[in-house]
């Protein structure tokens, strides 16, 4: 089935908001919050939590995956193209970083 038109397709989102809700109570628990700051803490934590699932500090790996649902039936042998974007807290002198990407199913170990 071959398309003309782009669709977008995410990879499969964590639970944020279960996560942001932990932590937002864990800190309740552990520090004494006035009701006028609880917001804003709230939305600290949710950053964090949405920076801890997007960030790959270096030397380590992250798992994706994207999940295409039924279309995926349809889109075997079909080219898939991915718009990755890639951002560096620190630039270096030549502006190039090495990155590895490895498609398709995970290799099984053993």
């Amino acid at each position: 089935m071959k398309s003309s038109s782009r669709a977008a397709r995410s990879r499969s989102s964590p639970d944020v908001e279960g996560a942001t809700d932990a932590a937002f109570r864990e800190a309740l628990s552990k520090n004494r919050v006035p009701p006028e700051e609880r917001e804003r803490l709230r939305n600290q934590l949710r950053e964090q939590v949405v920076a801890r699932q997007q960030i790959v500090p270096p030397g380590y790996l992250r798992r994706w995956i994207i999940d295409l649902g039924l279309r995926k039936n349809f889109l075997r042998d079909e080219p898939l193209f991915l718009r990755i974007k890639f951002f560096a807290a620190q630039t270096n002198a030549t502006g190039t970083y090495f990155g590895q990407w490895q498609i398709g199913p995970p290799a099984l170990s053993g």
